[in-house]
């Protein structure tokens, strides 16, 4: 395998970006440099049925930008196949992955290769969204804006570890070193979350590979510095939407909770196998309906308690229909090559 060049990829995963695109893309070209930095544009276009390749091209020649920006098709659905085809056809060392709407502030790309190669140690890096909404945003979306990748993952200041704090981070925006990832194919790791596909909502695939790239021996790390405006549309600024997507969480939770429990080092609950999720399942799901929802009729906070029960509700119905991907994770994961032995599993006595 050819080693990287030092440098950024840009990657942009688009499902039918055509409308999008423009300001996204425009940000990008108004990136500004004090120093030399090598960088590129990949577009992969994942099953888009609109015109993103042909807008992407035109304007990016609209603005004469010396960065190169290529056009990759995936036809396999979902973020995971995308993002995985974008680290695969990447010329630089540094991963960045842009969603296609997020706006990156002008010092972005140098800041994200100036942090990586300051530290080898940092595997993947988080920066901060700042939400900017297409009408103006309901009541209680401050509340829940993390939800949408926004705000901060961790500390102020320059970089900072989060690997055990938070164990993630978002993927819009987030840098991702090419060889952590490599890393891991090479030891025959193959994630189980797909993402999300045209107008399923389901993620979780950043969550999988950043705890692997921890029970990998990596390091996850935040820059505030990172700051990029994450634009909401009037679509996804709605309560149906908003429960739509934490029900897409609660399915992600029963793919990647196996890995959290590595990580958090319960090995009891991990030995368990499937059973500790229908367990904590169900005790999300009673907590809900007998405490949460009841203590949120008097403390004014029932649209929250009635979200934590749609995200639970859907993670037991995940854990159900994916019982026998599970139960292949935990057998799997039990002999995984890829795992330090901070975080391996126990062996049975």
């Amino acid at each position: 395998m050819n080693l990287p060049l030092n440098g950024v990829s840009v990657v942009l995963c688009c499902y039918n970006s055509s409308s999008r695109l423009p300001t996204t893309l425009l940000h990008l070209a108004r990136q500004e440099f004090n120093a030399a930095v090598p960088w590129e544009v990949l577009i992969v276009d994942n099953g888009s049925t609109d015109n993103t390749r042909d807008l992407a091209l035109s304007e990016w020649n609209k603005y004469g930008n010396e960065a190169p920006l290529r056009v990759i098709v995936e036809p396999i659905p979902g973020t995971a196949a995308a993002r995985e085809t974008g680290v695969k056809k990447s010329k630089y060392e540094f991963i960045l992955y842009c969603d296609d709407d997020n706006w990156l502030c002008p010092s972005y790309v140098e800041n994200a290769y100036e942090v990586m190669m300051s530290n080898q140690t940092i595997s993947a890096l988080g920066g901060q969204g700042q939400a900017v909404c297409e009408v103006e945003p309901p009541v209680w979306f401050e509340e829940f804006k993390s939800n949408y990748a926004t705000g901060p993952q961790g500390r102020p200041g320059v970089a900072s570890e989060i690997s055990v704090q938070r164990g993630f981070v978002y993927t819009a925006g987030a840098v991702f070193r090419k060889a952590s990832i490599e890393k891991l194919w090479q030891q025959s790791y193959k994630g189980v979350c797909e993402g999300r596909t045209g107008k399923n909502l389901d993620g979780s695939e950043d969550v999988e590979l950043c705890h692997n790239i921890i029970l990998n021996g990596g390091h996850i790390y935040y820059d505030e510095r990172l700051l990029f405006k994450h634009f909401m549309t009037k679509p996804r600024l709605n309560w149906p939407y908003y429960k739509k997507m934490v029900r897409g969480f609660g399915r992600g939770f029963s793919l990647v909770m196996p890995y959290k429990l590595l990580l958090s080092k319960q090995n009891d609950r991990f030995a368990m196998g499937i059973s500790w999720l229908y367990i904590t399942a169900a005790y999300l799901i009673t907590k809900s309906i007998f405490i949460e929802i009841p203590k949120s009729l008097f403390n004014n906070n029932y649209k929250s308690a009635r979200a934590g029960l749609e995200q639970s509700m859907s993670f037991l119905g995940a854990v159900f229909s994916n019982h026998a991907t599970i139960v292949r994770l935990y057998k799997s994961l039990v002999v995984a090559p890829w795992i330090v032995a901070e975080y391996k599993p126990l062996s049975k006595s």
